[in-house]
């Protein structure tokens, strides 16, 4: 989609904390540095609004991975795991307060939790690890 949109004449972006799933150069930007409040996601969320109030931003990606790192490393309904999700969610709404109204905004998750049987815990290909929830909102 990123690539597509700039095919086009446009500009898109996807910023993320320190890593990010996907390698399309110069359309990531990595934030480098971070407070010590244990999360990235405000972070993110001021690099979002900054991109999207001072650039010129067709599409823009905001990727917060606090709850996926916390999740795989405690479990995904253990406190860290749900306080981390809590966060994320008031980040996002800081972000959604800055947008215009007509924005469309997307939100979706990544993947299951459950363990498998090879060890991993990327989940499976049972229904509730595959269906993830796609909320479309317009400003």
């Amino acid at each position: 989609m990123l690539e597509t949109v700039e095919d086009k004449g446009m500009t898109a972006l996807w910023v993320a904390g320190k890593s990010t799933p996907i390698n399309m150069g110069d359309l990531v930007l990595c934030l480098k540095s971070f407070d010590s409040n244990g999360y990235e996601a405000n972070e993110v969320a001021d690099e979002a609004i900054r991109q999207y109030c001072d650039e010129d931003i067709d599409l823009l990606f905001v990727h917060f991975k606090d709850p996926d790192k916390l999740q795989h490393q405690t479990g995904p309904f253990s406190e860290k795991g749900m306080a981390s999700l809590e966060y994320v969610d008031g980040q996002l709404g800081r972000v959604v307060d800055a947008l215009q109204p007509g924005t469309v905004v997307v939100v979706f998750a990544d993947h299951g939790g459950h363990n498998t049987i090879a060890g991993g815990n990327h989940g499976t290909l049972l229904p509730s690890d595959m269906i993830v929830p796609v909320i479309v909102h317009v400003v």
